[in-house]
């Protein structure tokens, strides 16, 4: 089906049904948005994209690097 023929068939219908079909995209487009947003969480989950961080230092640790001079060059 094209489009065209798709908003004939929808303009065909009674307004009651047209309203329902309305209701079905609205439907289906929240629960795409829903998806997409679980999708763009797990990817968050990962660290930096591909990319997974598996080790951590605290700040004490960082901060005693940084007085041992440790970062300086």
């Amino acid at each position: 089906m094209t489009l065209a023929s798709v908003l004939q068939e929808l303009e065909a219908l009674p307004p009651e049904a047209q309203s329902q079909v309305i209701d079905f995209i609205a439907f289906i487009k929240a629960r795409y948005k829903k998806k997409q947003a679980k999708k763009r969480e797990e990817k968050d989950d990962l660290g930096f994209g591909s990319i997974k961080v598996t080790k951590s230092i605290s700040l004490d640790e960082m901060d005693k690097a940084i007085a041992q001079g440790a970062c300086a060059q």
